[in-house]
């Protein structure tokens, strides 16, 4: 038997119909690399247990949890389980389009800084691109980056601070080395602080720009139930690294971002921000 390149792994908390839509399109779309999908089950009760047994052949490896355990704790448990050199994190609330893959797997084999990989993630029903990388706002606060947007970003990838690990590749010797995601977070934040501690070390995080997908987002019961202790949380550990990155960042993505959607802006928000974006520019010329 070929040795498995890729495991892909997937916690699962209800969303059944989400979550045949994921696998379908996931088995539709997996070039011929030799894999695994691991589904940890953390005690849905909507049959997606049930569904889940009847998955007993290859490529699939099931375990079925006694209790919620969270994002990080079931993620890191199906990493233990897994024999791939790669780890594909991917959410049940996806569908996957053809060739989301290659672009991914390539860009993680092409170097041996290269710390994890994500993709360019649309909105299913406006088609406006939902992710396309994390940057960290004025306060150090992680943002989705290119939102609302239809066109995506030039060139082959984008570097950024964070992704995502909504579909998150990454080597899992890498993974390993670094302990995991931190279990104190409990579905949410995990992802950036991973990231964060991948760009201490010196590791960069880009984003395939060739690599789409279908993100329904947030669709599982509970996501967002705590999310203002796990935000507290990262602050208290991180805020000062990422404020800096902010203060560099921000402003031209608050007015990328909401250029387009004007309605949605802070108003003296967008202010400074363009006026930070055009003294920045000024000062650029002057160096020149």
């Amino acid at each position: 038997m070929a040795k498995i390149e890729i495991s892909f792994i997937t916690p699962l908390f209800n969303c059944l119909t989400y979550t045949k839509q994921f696998l379908q399109s996931l088995n539709q779309t997996v070039p011929g690399l030799p894999h695994e999908i691991i589904l940890v089950d953390d005690f849905s009760t909507d049959g997606t247990r049930e569904f889940l047994k009847t998955l007993n052949d290859r490529p699939y490896r099931v375990f079925l949890n006694s209790s919620n355990l969270g994002f990080a704790k079931s993620s890191n448990f199906g990493a233990r389980q897994a024999k791939g050199r790669y780890l594909c994190f991917l959410n049940n609330d996806l569908v996957l389009k053809p060739r989301w893959l290659e672009p991914m797997y390539e860009l993680a084999r092409s170097s041996p800084d290269i710390g994890a990989v994500g993709n360019i993630q649309l909105e299913p029903e406006s088609g406006l691109i939902h992710h396309a990388g994390v940057f960290f706002d004025w306060d150090g606060r992680p943002l989705h980056a290119w939102r609302y947007r239809h066109r995506r970003p030039d060139g082959e990838f984008g570097e950024w601070n964070a992704i995502t690990a909504a579909c998150f590749l990454i080597n899992a010797d890498i993974f390993e080395g670094f302990g995991g995601f931190d279990e104190t977070y409990m579905n949410g934040f995990e992802d950036v602080d991973l990231c964060v501690r991948l760009k201490q070390r010196g590791y960069r995080l880009l984003v395939s720009n060739r690599s789409l997908i279908d993100h329904h987002a947030s669709v599982s019961p509970g996501r967002k139930s705590y999310d203002t202790q796990n935000r507290e949380r990262f602050l208290s550990r991180w805020q000062n690294v990422t404020r800096e990155w902010g203060r560099e960042e921000w402003p031209r993505q608050y007015v990328h971002r909401y250029a387009r959607a004007w309605w949605k802006m802070v108003p003296w928000r967008m202010v400074q921000a363009v006026c930070i974006v055009a003294w920045n520019s000024l000062k650029g010329k002057n160096l020149r």
